[in-house]
C-alpha cells in the first residue's frame, strides 16, 4: 500500500508532520502487537493440542495395561476353578484393546443409566417392597402404566 498521498492530503489540511508519524508509528506498534499475539495464541493451542493427545495417549495405554491385567486374573481365578481350557484359550484371545472398546462402550451406558435412577429416585418413584418383589409406587399414571404391563 502506498501511503504517500494519504499524508500529502494530511499535511496539505495543516496537520503536523510529527504527529501523522506518531499515529502511524502507533498504528505499526499496534498491528505488530496483535500479529504476535495472534502467533502466541496458536502456539499455545498447538501446544495444547499436544499436550491433551500425549495425556490421552498415555491414558489409552494404562487402560489397556490394566485390561491385559484383567484378563489374566481372570483367567488365573478361572483356572483355579478348573474352567475348561476350551474357555480359558477363548477369554485368553480376547486383547486387551477389545476390552477397552468394551467399557468405553459400557460405562457410560451405566452412568447414564445411574443418573436416570437417581433422577427417578428425586422425584419420588422409591421402590416399596410388596412380598417378594418390590413395585414402584404409582405417583402418575405413567407409572401405574409401567408397574401393570412393564414391571
Amino acid at each position: 500500500m502506498d501511503y504517500t498521498n494519504d499524508i500529502l492530503t494530511r499535511l496539505q489540511r495543516g496537520e503536523d508532520v510529527n504527529t501523522i508519524a506518531t499515529e502511524l508509528t502507533k498504528s505499526i506498534n499496534d498491528a505488530n502487537n496483535r500479529y504476535k499475539a495472534e502467533i502466541e495464541a496458536k502456539r499455545k493451542a498447538e501446544q495444547e493440542a499436544k499436550l491433551k493427545a500425549a495425556a490421552e495417549e498415555a491414558a489409552r495405554n494404562d487402560k489397556l495395561d490394566v485390561a491385559a491385567d484383567l484378563r489374566d486374573c481372570l483367567i488365573s481365578l478361572l483356572e483355579m476353578y478348573e474352567v475348561s481350557d476350551e474357555v480359558l484359550n477363548e477369554l485368553g484371545d480376547i486383547s486387551a484393546s477389545e476390552i477397552v472398546e468394551i467399557f468405553d462402550t459400557l460405562v457410560p451406558a451405566v452412568q447414564k443409566y445411574n443418573e436416570l435412577m437417581e433422577m427417578f429416585k428425586d422425584e419420588g418413584f422409591a421402590p416399596t417392597p410388596v412380598g417378594d418383589s418390590h413395585v414402584k409406587k404409582a405417583s402418575s399414571p405413567i407409572e401405574e402404566f409401567l408397574n401393570k404391563y412393564v414391571r
